[in-house]
């Protein structure tokens, strides 16, 4: 939605009221574990340690922050808006594709095929889903 300057104060508020009406409440993320585990990957939070069948994977920073990001939303779709804001905390750019070239990483590290990934999912026009 758009609003024109000058605006009054309630006209922002019956507008963001809407948004709120037809987006619903915000999904709440649940509270992360300390380890997770996906097909031959293990995840673990507290010492941001990768394995893959037992093998070190060397992650960058924001890599894991993505990878833990996708973890926590347990198989729900995640658009890249979202992650955009969870993981780099700032909002979508209409060309950016930060979030698509970590993805690709991702997958080069972790799965056995990244061209035809199983667990690093991409949901068409929406986002990206991480399958178990």
């Amino acid at each position: 939605d758009y609003v024109v300057k000058p605006f009054s104060l309630p006209e922002l508020l019956a507008r963001v009221a809407a948004m709120l009406r037809r987006h619903g409440p915000p999904t709440p993320l649940q509270p992360a574990p300390g380890t997770w585990c996906f097909g031959e990957v293990r995840v673990d939070r507290a010492t941001h340690e990768v394995t893959r069948a037992g093998e070190p994977v060397a992650l960058r920073p924001k890599e894991f922050d993505l990878l833990v990001a996708l973890l926590r939303r347990e198989g729900r779709v995640a658009t890249r808006a979202e992650l955009l804001d969870e993981v780099w905390q700032y909002e979508a750019d209409v060309v950016s594709r930060t979030v698509d070239v970590h993805i690709l990483e991702l997958r080069r590290k972790l799965e056995d095929d990244p061209a035809n990934p199983v667990h690093l999912l991409t949901v068409r026009k929406t986002g990206y889903r991480l399958a178990s």
